[in-house]
């Protein structure tokens, strides 16, 4: 109970805390990518039930609903929910303790091996889980939710709910088999004491492999490169990896082919762990995989310098295309007052007339008034044109004052309208605000961009370029031309800086003019997720573009994931076709490797098929003739050219093993005695004796040509009946007696019949090699006994 309560505890402590870290790392909203997801199937693996508990817990103080949990006492469905939402954790926990024990392998002889099954079983069983949690979220996601994915799979909420199960399954996955692999395996390969379920049927293998597997380290450098590769990624190459779109984008580019990578190495690392291959394919795949890093990072800084120049070009022609925008209103507006400027000086005769004679005064700004009006009624922006004469020529209002009926700049512009003119009286000469249109031109003494302003009468928000008018070296008033700043900021509205980006206009002060976020007459502020650049406006104003890092950077994004993913799919290919080459080139290897092993354990029956006159064929030569050279001295019989004793013996061992692992194993022993050799000894000599056992030898591979046969004694032969000639061993047998009765030879003169008498028996599971032997050595006896009564005399 102890040890329960421990695990519940350290897998509720261990997931909140990773969780939070992982929140606070990534911005990402957690129910959608959540990057602490590899913690709960691991865990359950390890401890069971207790870890799922424990980690439906951790799930539940890392939810940020926590904070609003008891402040909204009221909202029962939200509390409900806060709870539900935490199942996912709970599933994504049980889910694979469960499978792993449901879901069998047939070839998986220990469950808990580190073998290539092993590595099927567990993505299998995460592939399934991951399936599950995604659907479960996918169909308890919030409207908020879902449209933080809109657009990706088109509109509807089905479409939005299956674009959130795909996002969720995609980023679960692959982090999962990326982190999870090196610690599943690590645990595997030190025979951790994983979990049983509750009155489980199969039994946890305690007994430590035989041989120390290390395929888990190229996981563990994986592993401890990864979050490095990350960091230097999100800092200094792709921007945004906190973003969704770019994160999902990276799972599905990047990560999907270093899953597989890391999984094709870990397959052909247990597959061939005992072969020269796999150090073959490491050392060349890894080769290729560091020098095509290198090459990508030495390219990737290359290429983010050139996009980074490219962007900063595009940000400056789009800024020099919105001001040439803008500019072609101001100019208008310049040109146009510098031309009212002109016509008021060269149409007044002399200050003194202009100041002293009432009727030329009124008959010179009436054909002010309808000169001006030519100039400027096409000016798009204009909406106000003004000739004001100085209070002692014509009072506080004196000159005249025009404005559009109607401030709209779609289709026809409205005409112009005579408006009562500003009273100069109530205001102070330092009042910029409400008169500085009419001083500040004066004190310049030159034609000057007024910054945007609310006219007192009109109420209007205008930009002003006024000039001041000198006859005689006299001040005379001043004549200008309001721009609606509203007619302006809707050309700003209208400039497209990528998506999302925006224009804004700072005056010389870098207080705010106009900004879609910031409020107008406030210190400008910098958005450091947009680029910003500025660019000085002749009217003395600043012009500024934003546009978001994430569209900035998206093309260099791109190329940089398509960079990562073509480094390791290059490591792949190649690792592939030096798998293939490979397993061509060292075949003769594991052949010779296997007749060594053949010829240590004292079976010199070693065949090798491969012809080549190179190193290697010579080496397999070498080993052929070595092994029949071998077997002639060690275990063949000189005299008969069968097997010997020795060979007779280690058959005998290689059985009883056998019968051991397999429990249908079908052979049969038969036991072979030569009659009358003592006879043929004492009358004709030994050599005769010899040329009788030899013609026995030969009839016994004749007949049992797939069959081993052994002389084990003076005048006794013993042939292995297996596959075929088992089957059919009754057959061989009439066949043996038949070529017996007709084998003979002759010596001085005479004709010497061949006999042979012979005993089968086979065997029966549960028996020793010798119990068989014995069985046929008794129907041999039995066999030689007919014989002898058959002649009447002794057979020995």
């Amino acid at each position: 109970m102890k040890q329960m309560i421990l695990r519940f505890c350290l897998s509720a402590v261990l997931y909140w805390v990773v969780a939070t870290f992982a929140g606070q790392l990534m911005e990402i909203p957690a129910r959608i990518a959540n990057v602490a997801v590899f913690i709960p199937p691991i865990l359950g693996l390890m401890w069971g039930l207790p870890a799922a508990v424990g980690v439906y817990i951790g799930g539940l103080m890392s939810l940020p609903a926590i904070d609003n949990f008891f402040l909204t006492a009221d909202d029962l469905v939200g509390r409900i929910m806060y709870f539900v939402w935490g199942l996912w954790a709970f599933l994504a926990t049980y889910l694979p303790f469960f499978l792993w024990h449901k879901i069998l392998i047939p070839e998986d002889k220990k469950i808990f091996s580190l073998s290539v099954y092993t590595l099927k079983k567990l993505l299998i069983i995460l592939g399934i889980t991951f399936a599950v949690t995604s659907t479960f979220r996918a169909v308890l996601a919030l409207p908020l939710d879902l449209t933080i994915l809109t657009g990706w799979l088109g509109a509807g909420k089905m479409a939005m709910r299956v674009t959130y199960l795909l996002a969720s399954f995609l980023s679960d996955f692959f982090i999962t088999i990326f982190l999870d692999l090196p610690i599943f395996f690590l645990l595997v390969s030190h025979n951790y004491p994983f979990q049983q379920p509750p009155k489980s049927s199969y039994v946890q293998d305690d007994k430590h492999s035989e041989e120390t597997h290390h395929a888990w380290l190229i996981a563990i450098i994986f592993y401890l490169l990864f979050p490095i590769g990350i960091i230097y990624l999100e800092k200094y190459q792709i921007y945004g990896m906190n973003n969704l779109a770019t994160w999902l984008r990276f799972i599905i580019e990047c990560l999907t082919v270093i899953d597989a990578y890391l999984i094709m190495m870990l397959y052909f690392m247990l597959r061939y762990r005992r072969s020269i291959m796999i150090e073959v394919v490491f050392l060349v795949s890894q080769t290729v995989f560091l020098s095509a890093t290198v090459l990508g990072w030495g390219s990737s800084i290359a290429m983010g310098d050139l996009v980074n120049a490219h962007t900063k070009d595009s940000l400056r022609a789009m800024s020099a295309i919105c001001r040439e925008r803008l500019y072609r209103t101001f100019f208008c507006v310049r040109q146009a007052v510098n031309g009212m400027e002109l016509q008021a000086l060269n149409s007044l005769e002399s200050y003194d007339r202009l100041a002293n004679d009432a009727a030329y005064r009124a008959d010179y700004l009436n054909r002010m008034k309808r000169d001006f009006s030519s100039i400027v009624t096409e000016i798009d922006g204009s909406v106000s044109y003004y000739y004001r004469l100085i209070p002692e020529i014509e009072g506080t209002k004196g000159g005249f004052s025009m404005q559009r009926e109607d401030a709209r700049w779609e289709g026809a512009l409205s005409p112009f309208v005579v408006r009562e003119p500003v009273d100069l009286a109530p205001f102070s000469p330092d009042d910029a605000k409400n008169v500085g249109w009419y001083y500040i031109p004066y004190r310049s003494k030159c034609a000057t961009w007024i910054e945007p302003y609310i006219d007192p009468v009109t109420k209007f928000y205008v930009i002003s370029y006024v000039a001041p008018l000198f006859v005689e070296g006299k001040f005379i008033g001043v004549i200008g031309m309001d721009i609606d700043f509203n007619f302006i900021i809707q050309e700003l509205r209208r400039m497209s800086i990528y998506d999302y980006g925006y224009v804004y206009i700072m005056n010389r002060n870098d207080l705010v003019l106009y900004h879609r976020d910031q409020e107008q007459g406030t210190q400008f502020q910098s958005n450091e997720d947009f680029q910003e650049m500025e660019i000085y406006l002749a009217n003395g104003m600043w012009l500024g573009i934003a546009t978001p890092l994430s569209k900035v950077h998206d093309a260099r994004n791109g190329m940089l994931m398509n960079l990562i993913a073509a480094i390791i799919f290059v490591a792949m290919l190649i690792s592939a076709v030096s798998i293939s080459l490979a397993s061509k080139a060292i075949k003769p290897l594991a052949g010779m490797t296997e007749a060594a092993r053949r010829i240590a354990s004292g079976d010199l029956n070693v065949k090798i098929s491969y012809e080549s006159g190179n190193e290697l064929g010579i080496l397999v030569r070498s080993i052929r003739e070595m092994a029949e050279k071998l077997e002639t001295y060690v275990y063949r019989d000189k005299l008969t050219g069968l097997r010997n004793a020795a060979a007779y013996m280690s058959k005998a061992k290689e059985l009883n093993t056998q019968a051991k692992l397999i429990p249908d194993l079908a052979y049969g022993v038969i036991v072979f005695d030569v009659n009358f050799l003592k006879k043929v000894n004492d009358n004709y000599g030994h050599e005769a004796g010899n040329e009788l056992l030899k013609h026995a030898a030969k009839v016994i591979r004749q007949v049992f040509t797939k069959s081993p046969a052994y002389r084990v004694g003076g005048d006794e032969f013993t042939a292995v009946l297996e596959q075929e000639d088992y089957e059919n061993r009754k057959e061989l047998l009439r066949l043996f007696d038949d070529k017996i009765a007709l084998e003979s030879f002759e010596i001085a003169g005479e004709t010497i019949h061949v006999s042979v008498a012979r005993g089968l028996a086979e065997y029966e599971p549960g028996m020793e090699f010798a119990s068989v032997a014995k069985v046929a050595d008794v129907a041999m006896y039995n066999h030689k006994s007919a014989i002898k009564a058959l002649y009447g005399e002794e057979v020995r």
